[in-house]
């Protein structure tokens, strides 16, 4: 019997920290880029996650969406919660610089993108 109990606490207790890896903090207040393109600077203050340049100038426009706002990625199958902190039309490409729930950074295609706004999902 006390195999079986810590079997349902281990089971349990996964539950639990899946739960936990779901909730999705507030929106930052700052450290995002908004209505212009991003600079390298904005990148090394974590503001932003990439710089719309060729052959050193810049070349990124701001992409007219809510920021800060809650997204999915989607890739590979597989959804992931990010925050966006950046959107940027590149030559012909939108392109979406989020961070992971966890503070890392990625970027991709908007059509990579599951917009959700500024309401914290549930």
């Amino acid at each position: 019997m006390k195999a079986l109990q810590k079997i349902i606490f281990i089971v349990t207790s996964l539950v639990c920290l899946s739960a936990l890896a779901e909730t999705w903090p507030p929106l930052p207040t700052e450290d995002f880029t908004k209505g212009r393109a991003a600079t390298r600077d904005d990148v090394d203050e974590g503001r932003a996650v990439f710089v719309g340049e060729l052959n050193d100038i810049m070349i990124g426009i701001p992409i007219d969406i809510t920021i800060p706002q809650y997204a999915y990625l989607n890739r590979d199958g597989k959804k992931q919660a990010v925050i966006v902190i950046q959107a940027e039309q590149v030559q012909n490409e939108k392109i979406i610089g989020a961070k992971l729930l966890n503070g890392q950074d990625i970027a991709g295609f908007m059509t990579d993108f599951e917009l959700l706004g500024n309401q914290q999902p549930k």
